[in-house]
Parts: C-alpha cells; structure tokens; sequence
C-alpha cells in the first residue's frame, strides 16, 4: 500500500513536511477517528486550556493509518499544534505560527456533541459514491466546525486510483446524514475529430 507523509493539506489549507512519523507497517488501521482522538487526550500532553480544533487523516482504505489532530493554546494566541497520532501513541508533532488566508478551523471540535464516527461517516459516504457510480479507491477525512452556530462536519474527500479528486462529501457528525454533496464533474470522452478536407487518394 503506498502511503505519504502528509500534514493537515486540507484542513488547514497548507502543507509542510512532518518528521517524527512512524513507520506505517506498525499503525493500527483500525483505529477510527473519534477513537483516536479519545486516546490522544488520554496520552498527549496538551497544555492547560489547549483543545482541539479539528482532525484530519488521509488515504484511508476505507480508514486511515494514522491521524493528525490538530490543537490550540489560548495562552499562546496565533500558535498552533499539529500532532501525529497512530499506534495509540503522538508519533510526531510541530507548532506552527498562523499566517494570514489561510483556511484555519479556529473553533474548538466538541468532543461530546460529536456522535458520528470516521468508520460510520464512510459507510454513508461509500452507499452515496456507489449510487452515483464513482468508483474511487481512496478516502480522505476532516472532522471540524465550519462555522460557529453549525454543527461539527465530516468532509470526506473520494480519490482515484490515479490520485485525481472525485468530489467532497460532507456528513453531520451529530445525525450521520449527508448536508452537501460536491462532486466534480466527470468530462466526457472526446471523439476524435476527421479533417474532411484532406483526401486519402
């Protein structure tokens, strides 16, 4: 199975590497996301007041290797935390300075009123893929609040075997039902064209 290092690409609009990553031949792909958070606030050592913002795991197959949740510190405004977390363990981690137009989640994710996990997301997101007829071979996941009176969304994103993007999907993460629907649209097939004009005499 191929795997990348990647940080939160889509959840925070942007992209650095991450060192510290574990080898993926000992992550537990199991692990869904709620189960994974539930762990890291057990073991990480998050600092009094820092909550987590949002998380975020890529290439699932249906779920993935590992994921990165990312944190904040109210007493460390304009700082953020993005840690690794697989294998029941925080694999890696960096802070990371704000930068303006980026796509930042800047609520904090409700652990309680989040009832729909990763796997359940999927298995929704799989039935809607499947009675559109796209066929994709990867899934991935963002958990976070987009707005603040809304409720906390799964945005799943459907890949291709060869890797080209075939829509979001987004999921209540309170109901399990599916709020938007953003597939990209397919281009027909070209036929090829005959220039009429040039005898084959």
């Amino acid at each position: 199975m191929r795997f990348l290092i990647l940080t939160v690409a889509g959840l925070i609009g942007f992209a650095f590497p991450l060192m510290g990553v574990a080898d993926p031949a000992s992550f537990d792909a199991d692990k869904t996301g709620l189960r994974a958070l539930d762990q890291f606030k057990k073991v990480a050592a998050l600092a009094p007041g820092e909550e987590v913002m949002g998380i975020a795991g890529f290439y699932g197959e249906p779920q993935p290797r590992q994921w990165l949740i990312l944190s904040a510190d109210p007493a460390t405004p304009g700082i953020l935390r993005e840690s690794v977390f697989a294998d029941g363990k925080v694999t890696g981690e960096r802070t990371f300075q704000i930068v303006l137009d980026q796509e930042l989640p800047d609520l904090p994710l409700d652990r309680e009123v989040v009832l729909i996990d990763s796997d359940e997301a999927f298995q929704t997101v799989e039935k809607e893929a499947r009675s559109e007829a796209r066929l994709f071979q990867f899934a991935h996941f963002q958990l976070r609040n987009r707005d603040k009176n809304s409720e906390p969304i799964w945005m799943i994103s459907l890949i291709n075997k060869a890797q080209v993007p075939l829509g979001i999907l987004y999921v209540s993460a309170v109901s399990g039902e599916i709020v938007r629907r953003a597939w990209i649209k397919v281009k027909p097939a070209r036929k090829p064209e005959f220039d009429e004009s040039i005898s084959l005499r």
